[in-house]
């Protein structure tokens, strides 16, 4: 097998970034933004939308200061030195295991055939996406071209449909004291960070096209997402939004999508189980390239035996866990949340920092402003953090 990977062409990269910007918060998202409001929330998501649009470019501008197929191990340590590699392999690890174990625990749970047996649903998982993987990225494109295609037709015929099944609750009222409530939903749907360096890669480290790219492959799940709030908020009453949230049945596999249209509901499942599915491909193809960065695999010798054991090691240990520990593997995916929130917003800044006026990087800036505008996005993005904070807390007291 070769190790020289064609590059990718723009459709396919646009899709494979759209697949990383899914996840299970497109599901809760409708829940949480219902409860602030329709106009609030359509104002929290654009804010969110660019300032994560920015940090990624911030991203794209670090990687191109050091060599092809650099990932996130290697990158703390050129910015941050012998320790911040260690710390860095360590959250990072944690972190894209915590999130190939939350694969496992809902996709089988989505398959009615894996109904009553979730460990044959974690080895079909393990065997077949394993095996999508191992085979590269250009194989995983097209596998991921087709899904995602899948993915938004249900998507958007479901919202096109839903306008005459549904009756309107409440569309515009709106709580601006609870505009913060989605942000993490929000972060965790644009996270699509950790799949930049291989995207880097994968395209040449051609700027132009890796910027089209991205806006491209993130402005489509945007639109989505708004019309997606939109939509599925309006089925529920303000009422039903808050017991969802105290019950925490938010969505889940066995959750009606539409609690009176038969053809949605089924819409619904289909959408649920593709937009997982999307994730996991984009997610571990980006999982096997930072273990390989980490284990000093050059990017053409990521291929064949080397790479097999790589898909080992991203497949293997979450199937374990979640059948003989699964206190533990519960433990790893609460893990997630903080991960998404420091590669999305806090780590990408501090990298250009480093890149820019320390290592005095000769790489043109994509993102305009110098150092105000990386401390106006790290104080503004801190600030929606802490603001979200609030907002649980008055969840709770209302609780």
């Amino acid at each position: 097998m070769s190790g020289v990977v064609k590059k990718g062409g723009f459709l396919g990269s646009t899709f494979l970034v759209i697949a990383a910007s899914a996840g299970g918060g497109f599901f809760e998202l409708p829940v949480f933004t219902g409860i602030a409001g329709i106009y609030p929330s359509l104002i929290l998501t654009l804010i969110v939308w660019l300032s994560l649009l920015a940090t990624a470019l911030l991203f794209v501008e670090a990687l191109l200061h050091l060599p092809d197929g650099t990932h996130l191990i290697s990158m703390s340590y050129v910015y941050f030195g012998r320790l911040g590699k260690v710390v860095g392999a360590c959250i990072f690890t944690l972190f894209f295991f915590s999130v190939v174990i939350s694969f496992y625990f809902v996709v089988p749970y989505a398959i009615s055939f894996f109904a009553g047996r979730p460990f044959w649903g974690y080895l079909a998982i393990c065997l077949i996406f394993g095996f999508i993987v191992y085979l590269g990225i250009k194989v995983a494109d097209r596998i991921n071209f087709i899904l995602v295609a899948i993915f938004l037709v249900a998507s958007f015929l479901f919202i096109a449909l839903s306008g005459r099944e549904s009756k309107v609750f409440e569309i515009t009222s709106h709580n601006w004291n609870f505009i913060f409530l989605p942000i993490p939903i929000l972060f965790t749907l644009f996270s699509f960070h950790f799949f930049i360096p291989t995207l880097v890669s994968y395209l040449g480290r051609d700027v132009k096209k890796i910027r089209r790219v991205i806006f491209w492959g993130t402005f489509i799940p945007f639109i989505l997402y708004c019309l997606w709030e939109l939509t599925v908020s309006r089925f529920y009453s303000k009422a039903d939004l808050w017991l969802m949230v105290e019950t925490k049945q938010v969505f889940t596999p066995s959750f009606r999508f539409h609690p009176s249209s038969m053809l949605l509901d089924q819409l619904g499942s289909i959408i649920f189980l593709f937009n997982y599915l999307i994730t996991l491909i984009a997610f571990s193809l980006s999982f096997v390239d930072m273990l390989s960065d980490g284990m000093k695999i050059p990017v053409e010798e990521r291929v064949g035996f080397k790479r097999f054991k790589v898909c080992c090691l991203v497949f293997i240990p979450p199937l374990l866990l979640i059948t003989f520990l699964p206190s533990v593997a519960g433990v790893l995916y609460l893990f997630s949340e903080f991960g998404v929130f420091s590669l999305v917003s806090v780590i990408p800044l501090l990298f250009v920092w480093v890149s820019r006026y320390r290592l005095k990087s000769q790489v043109p800036h994509l993102v305009p402003g110098g150092k105000l505008m990386l401390i106006f996005l790290s104080v503004f993005i801190c600030y929606l953090f802490l603001l979200q904070l609030v907002d649980l807390q008055l969840i709770s007291l209302t609780l």
